[in-house]
């Protein structure tokens, strides 16, 4: 098992081979630490294997870097009228309190931003994943002209694919499950949307594909 997740890893291009397994049951040390809420290092190998973990998790997983220096941007994930008091703008971690403004003239999918610092666009090239069959998801092909959900941010909007292009930038009729081609999508409402802004793809409520903004067309 462990070996056939290095090569799938490989195979996507990860260092499969570099990745740490750590092999344990959280059962086992959840029961022991319940068993004994003081339990130290080096008295439960099950307890050891998940503070391995987590100093593998810590080494080598990153720390996201915040990019405090740009511009102000809030990304809308819900929206709500207190009686008495103005109307508030949600994510899962913030609230802003907008007076003036009516529960109706906003929805999530908006943003707030610094005044000419991000505009709206309709179309876009990007370089997308489809997903494959056995990856529990699409065994047909679909076509230039094919409309699906495009999620961005917290906005789901419904959006058409208007060209697709192979890996050799030729232009093709259609997209096989499990190819990343390239391809223009074209909004049916304007978008605030950036260069390098990843998406997702989704259809009957499951993801399909995901891909990334590589350059703004309108």
């Amino acid at each position: 098992m462990e070996l056939e997740v290095h090569e799938l890893l490989s195979s996507y291009e990860f260092p499969g081979d570099d990745i740490p397994f750590i092999s344990s049951s959280a059962l086992l040390a959840l029961e022991a630490l319940m068993a004994n809420p003081n339990i130290k290092r080096d008295e439960n190998n099950w307890v050891d294997k998940i503070f391995e973990l987590m100093y593998a998790v810590d080494n080598c997983i990153p720390i996201r870097q915040r990019q405090t220096d740009l511009p102000f941007l809030l990304t809308i994930e819900d929206g709500f009228s207190i009686t008495g008091h103005a109307t508030v703008g949600l994510l899962p971690l913030a609230e802003l309190s907008m007076a003036c403004i009516q529960k109706a003239d906003i929805q999530r999918g908006m943003v707030l931003a610094k005044p000419g610092t991000i505009t709206p666009h309709t179309k876009f090239f990007a370089i997308v994943y489809i997903l494959k069959e056995e990856e529990d998801w699409r065994h047909s092909p679909f076509f230039s002209g094919y409309r699906s959900q495009f999620y961005m941010r917290t906005i789901d909007i419904t959006s058409k694919v208007t060209t697709i292009k192979n890996d050799k930038d030729e232009e093709a009729k259609m997209v096989m499950p499990g190819e990343c081609v390239n391809m223009e999508v074209e909004f049916i409402l304007p978008v605030t949307c950036e260069q390098g802004m990843w998406f997702a793809i989704r259809e009957g409520g499951k993801t399909f594909g995901a891909g990334v903004n590589q350059s703004i067309v309108e």
